[in-house]
């Protein structure tokens, strides 16, 4: 970092109390410029506490000056008493697990070393003299223990843990330190998916904290990623959006924002990635994964955008390869298979879609976003020739719906935001869970992407071409389309179907829907032919092999074939 004694702050806080330190910071390292300054301040101080506390605070800037970092705690380690010999090792010790965590690394070995080196050290916390910083070590090393407990997904201990800092930080008598570790208590909540009373922890901590600090600031992205894991997306991008105005720079909150913006396909989908770097290679990539599948839908699926859509799909499969090398968190992997069989899904390959989100592990309760998307997903499949299917329709429309129950009754979800998330990436799917036996009625909006096909078809009271419909329906059914020649009108006509700057459409064919229905009961049965009098199938004049599709789920829905016939149909697609 240069010349650490060139720096110059007046009067340093006394080193060995630990209050008095994070009242320094709070009143001169709320920006990066003071953030160094009060770093090279601590690091010319030069007695191996001063370097401590520098290497502490030099944890948190973007770029970390690690080299600077390493040589403070080493100083500290060789050259302090017993409680700071503690402290160094049990901050070496939770750098080496955190770092790499960040970037969704987990080294199982290096945290069940940290655990059982950390575990020693504190059964001897309680041999240092009072006097000393044994309070602040047992702090400290505590707080590593937690953080290597995370890594190993151990949300029992990291429960308890979290708990115990709270009651430790509570004896410091600063309400600073105890606000930090309150909000720990709720990111501890989080990782163990208990995200509504995370939510709840950190919208406390939020409200009691003053705008543009960096507490408030980190409380802020931390608020918006439990509400997100609720599908309450409006909220989170509201509390980041607010955040921004105190520090339009922040990196963190800018990032989180911009994961946001994504997930519910309104960012740009040329902006360059704004992650800082802790989170960049572990959620980068979701980032541009997210702006690949809104670029794929930006424009209607005709000519040479059927190439780019093919390529916007295969690029996303190319990214989510950055998230299936990491041995990561159960919420994230799950969330990485919905994008790529999603992907696949769109490509056509719906096989290997299925075999994406087969032997997955179950997602938490609370984990309604993963729960969500994966049900829909399922759902999704059951409108694709696959004969077989991995859930049936019937156990993913309960899946769905146990989401949407669930949401109800949890204070920070968002029912209505989820199903418009779902509506936007699975349009198909806000369609059927509209119009199943006993629809969710969050998605009766969804019926408005109905096209109604007649003399005159039509999507909300605009008129589509029949030659598009017969294109609409092979993309429903997840089938390759054949070039589709159309005159200068035709194209106009369909580049003004949207509702939105941010997507083309989504226009749905009934056809896809009714067969997804033909799947379940008696009842499904009887929703599948009032939607294909009401929808209508196909127009006259499709090209014979739609036609036929068309003709098997008819007979199929008045009980007049076997389901055989739609697998036979649908095969020559």
């Amino acid at each position: 970092m240069g010349d650490n004694r060139s720096a110059v702050l007046p009067q340093l806080p006394d080193f060995q109390n630990y209050a008095d330190v994070l009242e320094y910071i709070s009143s001169h390292a709320q920006t990066e410029a003071g953030m160094r300054a009060t770093v090279e301040a601590f690091a010319a101080e030069g007695s191996p506490l001063g370097h401590f506390r520098a290497a502490v605070l030099a944890y948190r800037m973007h770029p970390r000056p690690e080299a600077d970092v390493e040589d403070w705690l080493r100083d500290a380690y060789i050259n302090g008493d017993r409680a700071l010999q503690m402290m160094a090792m049990a901050t070496m010790l939770h750098l080496q697990v955190n770092i790499p965590f960040l970037a969704g690394i987990t080294d199982t070995g290096t945290s069940m070393d940290a655990i059982t080196t950390l575990e020693g050290l504190l059964k001897k916390v309680h041999e240092l003299p009072p006097e000393s910083l044994r309070l602040e070590a047992e702090l400290r090393m505590t707080h590593a223990l937690f953080q290597a407990n995370i890594t190993l997904g151990d949300t029992s201990s990291v429960n308890e843990l979290s708990a115990r800092l709270v009651q430790i930080a509570s004896l410091f008598r600063n309400s600073a330190l105890i606000d930090t570790y309150r909000g720990l208590r709720a990111y501890a909540l989080m990782a163990g998916a208990q995200y509504d009373r995370s939510a709840g922890l950190y919208a406390q901590l939020l409200s009691e904290e003053r705008p543009g600090t960096a507490r408030f600031q980190n409380f802020s992205a931390l608020t918006a990623r439990a509400l997100a894991n609720l599908g309450s997306f409006p909220r989170a991008i509201e509390i980041l959006e607010a955040a921004l105005l105190n520090n339009p720079e922040d990196p963190e909150v800018r990032g989180w924002l911009q994961w946001m913006r994504a997930m519910v396909g309104v960012e740009d989908i040329h902006a360059p990635v704004m992650l800082h770097d802790d989170w960049r290679e572990r959620y980068g990539w979701q980032i541009e994964a997210l702006q690949a599948f809104a670029a794929a839908e930006c424009e209607p699926p005709l000519g040479k955008m059927l190439t780019t859509r093919e390529e916007h799909f295969r690029n996303v499969l190319r990214l989510s390869e950055r998230g299936l090398k990491h041995n990561r968190v159960s919420s994230d992997t799950l969330f990485d298979r919905w994008m790529r069989a999603r992907a696949r899904l769109l490509l056509g390959e719906y096989g290997a879609a299925a075999q994406e989100v087969t032997g997955l592990v179950k997602p938490e309760p609370e984990d309604l976003l993963n729960r969500a998307l994966l049900a829909a997903l399922f759902v999704d499949l059951a409108m694709s020739p696959l004969e077989n299917l991995p859930l049936s329709i019937t156990a993913a429309e309960v899946q769905l719906r146990e989401v949407f129950e669930l949401a109800q009754s949890l204070a920070y979800a968002d029912a209505n935001a989820m199903a418009q998330l779902i509506t936007r990436w699975h349009p198909q799917v806000a369609v059927y869970a509209a119009l199943m036996p006993v629809p969710i009625k969050e998605f009766l909006p969804a019926l408005d992407l109905l096209v109604r096909v007649g003399p005159r078809s039509t999507w909300r009271g605009r008129a589509v071409p029949p030659k598009f419909i017969t294109h609409l329906v092979r993309l429903g059914f997840r089938v390759p389309p054949f070039p589709l020649a159309l005159g200068g009108n035709m194209n106009f006509q369909i580049s003004r179907l949207t509702a939105s700057s941010e997507i083309w459409g989504p226009l749905v064919s009934a056809l896809p829907v009714a067969t997804a229905l033909l799947r379940g009961d008696s009842a499904h049965h009887t929703r599948a032919r009032t939607v294909l009098l009401e929808y209508g199938g196909v127009p006259d004049g499709a090209e014979l092999a739609v036609a036929e599709v068309a003709q098997a789920v008819q007979a199929i829905a008045l009980e007049r074939a076997p389901i055989k016939r739609l697998w036979t149909a649908l095969e020559q697609l």
